[in-house]
């Protein structure tokens, strides 16, 4: 007895009740504030379900929470392993008479032989026959837990004296008995937590699992195209947002995420482009804009400092420096598109194949030139690697000849009794690299308290055990693929349990190159699956056609604006960057922000375009039968423009003649207004509807902008034919009467002319009549012709635009 007691001893805290004579151990007291503060972490118990765990309720008022296993996994008998955690009384009564006890399952020292078992045991609530007896001599009584009432727990246990055999996986649960009934004095199983104890004594005599884990560096969108001149007369940069400073600060989500993976000696690093863009432009001075803001140009009243230089800068080299120590990169396309979205959605929207390879390119020179590494660009990354023969398609289009694949997507049938290798053709050049699903999920949950930081952590130490012992002479290759907005606790838990794996020597580290190159397994799944069996919930969250749509018609309208600018770098840049984030996946866990990113983007870009722009034109009056259209366009630009002409159009020809000019470049500089004269010539009073459009030149002209009309009011016509009809008489009169005087002339001295010969230029009498002279359409630079009649409401020559200059 005196062994036992020395080999096994369980703490309480929060009570002061000795152990019965018949238990071995020792009892500790503290006064209840201390437990309180004893079990930093723990979670709300009674508030919900845990795996492995009773749910608390009548029947299991006892929540129980296993925090730690330490160490996680066994090597020997002589192994000590404390287990400890917290219990919650989560009912309305007190619990009397209260005794822990442990278990280790109903096998008689054998192990869980199969992942099922091991499944099943996480499926668990209320005890079972299959969680076995109560180890004699383990545990200890309990003090009386009022309402309420929390206390933690340690045991500590040699692994022999836990009945474990054979090298296996082991579950290990945790109970209370007691009653809450001051009648009753029988006990009763009050609550149950599991988890699982590897126990692995001869490790030399088997081939590692090797196994890759991929790391993703992405994030929501935060750069927006707006930028703010500063006084060295360059532009800083904006953001949407200072999220990310808090992401790229110690204990921040992506600074967890790179301390975490360069704590393992091979990983392979997924990265979108634009984090690191991003995280450089915040390395510097930039600025964020006020909500509300998103589609206005930036200015100081609407934006604020950025916070997170200092962050940006540690977390950019800390990457630079583990991406250089030999860890696999891999490149997303910039922006990270949405590759199932566009599959789904995408259909019928010109340029959508041309953005995703352009987004290959710039995502594949960007981590290039961040990271000084030679990042892959083969592999493509659906959204939870969930794929159809849509996504396939859409992903070969990207150069994605290696598909990151959910192992849910492509399960191995029910008479497959072994872990298959992760790597498998497709067909049509496809390679699937399928990720594990129980092992990957473990990461995708809450892992925000200590109860289930350890639970995922033991499962994964089993998981893979019993896949190496599933067939100790066959090497087997497989993939963790945890979710793209991989959390900074679950980064952590990843790394650590890869790490005790490694250290158990059952599994080697391995990159994603590594595990592809695995041969396939004859019995694993090839099979695409069909469009129908796309999840429902992954296909709820994706991006609109409209929303696809909105992105590539920000594309066309951008691609109108770069033929007229003078400086088009300055914009197409950061445009061509923002239309690609705006079909990020990113945006699936928040399609509101997503919403407001691309309205902004748009309307920015809108109000770019708007700059350049006819002035409006009120009523006109042309005096006479001909005259001079003015028509007036501004630049609010801070660049100048250029590759553009003004076309004027009558709405009724037969009244009224204008004169277009032949297509020339019209260029206007930085917050200047010009103005174009359109010679025109009338037949008839009364009003003329007039329209005047902007266009670009070359060879595939377009319209710019909404077109302006305006009436014209023709008067005087009848007046002004009177005097041209006058005028032609007179002109008649005096050419009869020089014929007549050379004719008489040439009648003494020179033979009689041929009257069919045609007259000299000089002698024709209409020369100077009919359509004006000077060409049509000129620009008023200060020396326009003369106008003909006057045409009232007409602006000036070249003047100061009167809108505020706006953008790059």
């Amino acid at each position: 007895m005196a062994a036992l007691a020395g080999a096994c001893a369980l703490t309480l805290l929060g009570g002061a009740v000795g152990a019965p004579a018949a238990q071995a151990g020792t009892v500790h007291t503290a006064a209840p504030a201390q437990a309180a503060a004893a079990a930093p972490g723990a979670a709300p118990a009674g508030k919900a379900a845990v795996p492995g765990a009773s749910k608390p309720s009548t029947a299991f008022p006892v929540a129980l929470s296993i925090d730690s296993v330490s160490p996680s996994y066994a090597t020997s008998g002589s192994t000590e392993v404390t287990v400890s955690g917290t219990l919650y009384n989560s009912g309305k009564k007190a619990v009397h008479n209260a005794h822990l006890g442990v278990r280790t399952g109903s096998g008689g020292g054998q192990p869980l032989r199969l992942r099922s078992e091991i499944a099943a045991v996480f499926q668990r609530t209320g005890p079972v026959t299959a969680d076995g007896l109560e180890i004699p001599g383990l545990g200890g009584a309990l003090p009386d837990l009022a309402p309420g009432a929390k206390r933690p727990f340690k045991v500590t246990a040699k692994a022999s004296q836990l009945g474990l055999g054979s090298r296996g996986v082991y579950e290990l649960a945790v109970d209370v008995k007691g009653s809450t009934s001051t009648v009753s004095t029988l006990p009763a199983t009050l609550g149950i937590a599991r988890t699982y104890l590897p126990y692995y004594s001869q490790p030399a005599d088997i081939k590692k699992t090797q196994i890759a884990t991929v790391w993703p560096i992405t994030a929501m969108p935060e750069t927006v195209p707006q930028s703010l001149p500063n006084d060295s007369d360059s532009l800083t940069p904006v953001l949407r947002s200072d999220a990310l400073a808090t992401d790229l600060a110690s204990g921040g989500r992506l600074n967890e995420v790179v301390a975490a993976g360069s704590s393992l000696s091979k990983v392979t690093w997924v990265v979108d482009g634009d984090v690191l863009d991003t995280a450089d432009t915040m390395s510097k001075a930039y600025r964020v804009q006020h909500k509300g803001t998103e589609g206005k140009a930036a200015a100081t009243d609407n934006t604020d400092p950025g916070t997170g230089s200092s962050q940006a800068s540690a977390w950019l080299e800390a990457l630079h420096t583990a991406a250089a120590g030999g860890d696999e990169v891999v490149s997303l396309p910039y922006g990270d598109p949405d590759l199932a979205s566009i599959a789904h959605n995408g259909s019928g929207i010109a340029g959508l194949s041309t953005a995703l390879k352009r987004a290959t390119t710039a995502g594949d020179v960007t981590t290039d030139y961040r990271l000084g590494t030679d990042a892959r660009t083969d592999v493509a990354w659906p959204y939870q690697g969930h794929i159809d023969p849509q996504v396939v398609a859409t992903a070969r289009t990207v150069g994605g000849t290696t598909l990151l694949v959910n192992g849910a997507d492509m399960p191995e049938s029910d008479s497959v009794t072994r872990t298959v290798n992760a790597a498998r053709s497709i067909g049509k050049g496809i390679h699937a690299v399928v990720s594990d699903a129980p092992l990957s999920n473990l990461f995708s949950g809450d892992l925000s308290t200590r109860q289930a930081r350890t639970l995922a952590m033991q499962r994964f130490l089993a998981e893979t055990l019993t896949i190496t012992l599933e067939q100790p002479n066959q090497q087997r290759s497989l993939l963790v693929m945890p979710p793209r907005n991989l959390s900074a606790d679950a980064a952590d838990t990843l790394a650590e349990a890869m790490a005790a794996a490694t250290q158990g020597r059952w599994v080697s580290q391995a990159t994603l190159g590594t595990v592809a190159k695995a041969p396939a397994d004859p019995q694993a799944d090839t099979k695409v699956p069909s469009t129908s069996r796309y999840p429902k919930a992954a296909r709820a969250t994706q991006l609109s056609h409209w929303a696809l749509s909105r992105s590539m018609g920000t594309q066309g309208q951008l691609d109108l604006l770069m033929q007229i600018l003078v400086s088009p770098d300055r914009v197409r840049d950061p445009f061509n960057a923002a239309i690609l984030r705006s079909m990020s996946t990113a945006w699936r866990t928040d399609r509101t922000t997503g919403h407001s990113y691309r309205e902004g983007v748009a309307d920015y870009l809108q109000t770019l375009s708007s700059a350049v722009r006819l002035v409006d034109k009120s009523s006109t009056t042309l005096s006479g039968d001909s005259g001079m259209i003015q028509v007036s366009v501004e630049n609010s630009l801070s660049q100048t423009v250029t590759n553009l002409e003004v076309r004027l159009t009558s709405a009724s020809a037969t009244r009224l003649t204008v004169y277009q000019p032949t297509p020339a470049r019209l260029s206007i500089l930085s917050e200047l207004k010009k103005s174009v004269r359109f010679p025109a010539k009338a037949s008839a009073n009364g009003p003329v509807r007039m329209t005047a459009q902007l266009w670009t030149t070359g060879a595939d002209p377009k319209p710019y902008g909404p077109p302006v009309t305006f009436d014209l009011e023709v008067t005087d016509v009848t007046s002004g034919v009177i005097w041209v009809i006058a005028g032609g008489l007179l002109l008649a009169l005096l050419a009869g009467l020089r014929i007549y005087l050379q004719r008489k002339k040439r009648g003494k001295d020179d033979p009689e002319p041929d009257p069919d010969a045609p007259a000299s230029p000089q002698d024709d009498p209409d020369r100077g009549s009919g359509a004006p002279q000077d060409p049509p359409g000129t620009v008023d630079d200060g020396g326009a012709p003369q106008q003909d009649a006057s045409v009232d409401g007409a602006d000036g020559p070249d003047q100061r635009a009167r809108n505020e200059k706006v953008g790059p």
